[in-house]
């Protein structure tokens, strides 16, 4: 009997056997060390919501416009209840990202919040629209730069002021001054609307 092959055999089985636990207890540490990260993080006291900046309603956005439009007196009706909410601009941040900073209690409240803000970039984009329907651009105006104030990256948002200064106001300027803004979007919208805005300002050269 060869004994050659079988010690061969059994030398690899040994040294497999020992590198498998040297892998198990590497990865019970590394394992160790997440949940010891994890539970730091959910003990940790939560951040006050007073850092947080809450969108605040200019008078001004939420005064009684004279038109017979119903759909713009509905959404201007929205856009008030809404005024009575906490609004909030979290992009940016993960549903993760909200619970361990802020804690589980008040993670649903920033949550809700912060889908009140989806709701709140839906109304003035529909509040705006209604306003050019019926000939008000200073209010369309001023409903999508409140948008753009609160941080939205929406690109119905800054597209549609674009074609406002263009087909609207005729104001190249307004254009400018809205391209040079739309450099400091972070999100990945960013550079869709910046291109977008420089396409209707190329538009411009040909409408007046």
């Amino acid at each position: 009997m060869n004994l050659i092959p079988l010690t061969s055999v059994l030398l690899f089985c040994f040294i497999l056997s020992i590198a498998i636990r040297r892998s198990n207890k590497r990865d019970e540490s590394i394992n160790a060390d997440f949940l010891e990260t994890v539970k730091a993080s959910r003990t940790a006291p939560p951040a006050p919501l007073s850092e947080l900046h809450f969108i605040s309603f200019p008078e001004e956005l939420l005064k009684d416009i004279p038109c017979d439009d119903k759909k713009l007196q509905d959404q201007l009706d929205t856009l008030r209840r809404l005024a009575k909410t906490p609004v909030i601009n979290l992009h940016g941040l993960t549903n993760a990202e909200i619970r361990d900073a802020y804690g589980d209690e008040k993670y649903n409240e920033l949550v809700s919040a912060d889908e009140r803000y989806l709701t709140l970039c839906r109304v003035l984009i529909n509040l705006s629209d209604s306003c050019i329907r019926n000939g008000m651009t200073d209010e369309a105006e001023a409903f999508l730069l409140f948008a753009i104030d609160t941080g939205s990256d929406s690109y119905d948002v800054w597209h549609g002021l674009g074609m406002l200064y263009m087909e609207n106001v005729r104001d190249r300027d307004a254009l400018g001054d809205l391209i040079e803004r739309a450099k400091s979007i972070k999100g990945p919208n960013g550079k869709r609307i910046q291109k977008a805005l420089q396409n209707i300002m190329s538009l411009s050269l040909v409408y007046f």
